[in-house]
C-alpha cells in the first residue's frame, strides 16, 4: 500500500541524461479519501443529504485532479547543458537552469516548517515535492535555490559531474 502512494523514479540513461520524478504523497492520499467520502455519500447518503453533499464532493474532487494535473509530481531532468524541474504531469510549470550558470552544488535538509511545493524562503526559492532532503544549488551570480530529492546524494554528484565538464569544456 505505501508503495502506491510513495512513487519515485530515477534513472541515469544511455544518453547522459538523469531523471527523477516524486509524486506529491499527501495530494494522493486526499484524492482516494475524498473518493472514498463522495462513494459514501453516495451509498449511505439520505435523499435531502445527497443533493446538498454531491455537488460540493464533485467540485472538491474537480479541483484535486487539476491540482494533480498541475502540482501532483515534482520531475528533475539534468543533460549536457541545462537542469530542468517541473511539477505536474503536464510539465507545468516548468523552470530551467543552463549549467554553466550553476558554480555550486550541496546536500542541505528542508525545515519541516516550509512544507511540500514551491516555497519562498530565506535561502531562495525551495522546489519540494516529498521529504525534507534538498540540493542547494548556487547560481554565478550568487542567488541560490533549492530541489528536493528522494536521492540528493546522486542529484549532487550526477550535477557536480556535469558542472565540472562544462567549466573543463569551456577553458
Amino acid at each position: 500500500m505505501s508503495r502506491i502512494f510513495n512513487f519515485q523514479q530515477r534513472e541515469a540513461r544511455d544518453d547522459g541524461t538523469f531523471v527523477e520524478m516524486q509524486q506529491v504523497t499527501p495530494f494522493w492520499l486526499a484524492l482516494a479519501i475524498l473518493i472514498a467520502l463522495l462513494g459514501g455519500a453516495l451509498i449511505f447518503g439520505s435523499v435531502g443529504d445527497i443533493y446538498l453533499a454531491i455537488p460540493r464532493m464533485f467540485f472538491a474532487l474537480i479541483f484535486l485532479v487539476l491540482f494533480f494535473l498541475f502540482f501532483g509530481m515534482l520531475t528533475i531532468r539534468i543533460n549536457d547543458t541545462e537542469l530542468t524541474w517541473s511539477f505536474g504531469y503536464l510539465f507545468y510549470p516548468r523552470w530551467r537552469q543552463p549549467l554553466s550558470d550553476i558554480v555550486q552544488v550541496e546536500l542541505t535538509k528542508v525545515n519541516w516548517l516550509y512544507g511540500w511545493g514551491i516555497r519562498f524562503t530565506s535561502e531562495g526559492r525551495l522546489y519540494n515535492a516529498q521529504g525534507f532532503s534538498a540540493v542547494r544549488i548556487t547560481k554565478r551570480d550568487g542567488t541560490t535555490f533549492r530541489l528536493g530529492s528522494a536521492d540528493p546524494q546522486r542529484l549532487t554528484s550526477f550535477l557536480q559531474a556535469r558542472i565540472s565538464h562544462n567549466t573543463a569544456t569551456v577553458r
